[in-house]
């Protein structure tokens, strides 16, 4: 089995379907990949799933309660045949050349690697029910590729040795939104693994029937900010900064203890020259040397 596609999921049995049935498009042999399903303690899926009869072999897990997206993958992982993990959100629509791409990527790079792939916003019923997967403005969102980082899990793929050999997703990384995925590229890239982007390997991110409220974008920031303090706190400042895997903005942690954003501009100012800001999580707390508290992301392209 070369390949093994792993999705976890979680009370989206319309927009999953949707996604399973633009894999059955692939024009990868299909006897040569697999999908794992890995349900995160939804209602219904189950019974979609088993209506659904693919070309290629679908298996299907379910977890007993919600565990998080990252528990949810390491499930699939354990459970997959194939020698490539790609990990690939319920979300996400793919185009029929997608498996073929990540495959290829991995053979051509002649080492352990993570491949990644741009992921193209698309809002409204009408990109649920016919996805634009090969449109001219789609084509040209991949090609600019402003989805800078690297093995975010709506569209990446590792080797399964390597995915193991660093020791998968870390559990920690539970609550907060994001950050489970690239933390595990950080590991990945830090153990010697490649990275290779690759602008064919695109997807279609499906964000639901209209664009998300400010209050809502609000609250996945504020989720975000907190996965990246854990992050923070996790790795050498160094090894961040060298490596450069924060994506989008600046990552700042204000004076008054809160993590969150700036696009352009400066930092706010620290407590002291030497000392930088307090960030609370709940029972935990970590004070944050000074040059951990701003970062610039590497934007060049593969």
């Amino acid at each position: 089995m070369d390949a093994s596609i792993i999705i976890p999921t979680f009370n989206r049995r319309a927009v999953l379907q949707r996604c399973l049935e633009c894999l059955c498009e692939q024009d990868y042999p299909p006897d040569r990949f697999e999908v794992v399903v890995v349900d995160d303690g939804s209602d219904g899926t189950d019974e979609m799933v088993a209506r659904m009869q693919p070309p290629y072999e679908m298996r299907y897990f379910r977890t007993d309660s919600p565990r998080g997206c990252g528990p949810a993958k390491n499930v699939g992982a354990a459970q997959a045949r194939g020698e490539i993990l790609i990990f690939l959100d319920d979300d996400a629509f793919a185009p029929p050349w997608y498996v073929r791409q990540h495959c290829e990527s991995h053979r051509q790079a002649g080492r352990p690697a993570i491949v990644d792939g741009p992921a193209v916003y698309v809002v409204g019923e009408e990109a649920l029910r016919r996805p634009p997967l090969q449109s001219l403005k789609v084509r040209l969102m991949a090609a600019l590729d402003f989805f800078g980082a690297p093995f975010v899990n709506v569209n990446a793929s590792c080797r399964r040795d390597a995915f193991f050999a660093v020791g998968g997703f870390d559990d920690t990384f539970v609550k907060p939104y994001g950050w489970e995925d690239i933390e595990l590229g950080f590991r990945l890239l830090k153990s010697g693994a490649a990275r290779i982007r690759n602008r064919r390997a695109y997807v279609l991110h499906y964000r639901g029937g209209s664009r998300p409220s400010l209050a809502a974008e609000a609250k996945i920031r504020h989720q975000f900010g907190i996965g990246a303090a854990m992050f923070y706190a996790k790795h050498q400042a160094e090894e961040i900064t060298s490596r450069a895997v924060i994506p989008h903005a600046e990552l700042v942690v204000r004076a008054d203890g809160c993590p969150g954003y700036v696009r352009g501009g400066k930092a706010p100012p620290a407590p002291s020259r030497t000392q930088g800001p307090q960030v609370n999580l709940g029972k935990h707390r970590f004070l944050l040397p000074l040059d951990q508290v701003k970062h610039r992301p590497n934007l060049r392209k593969p």
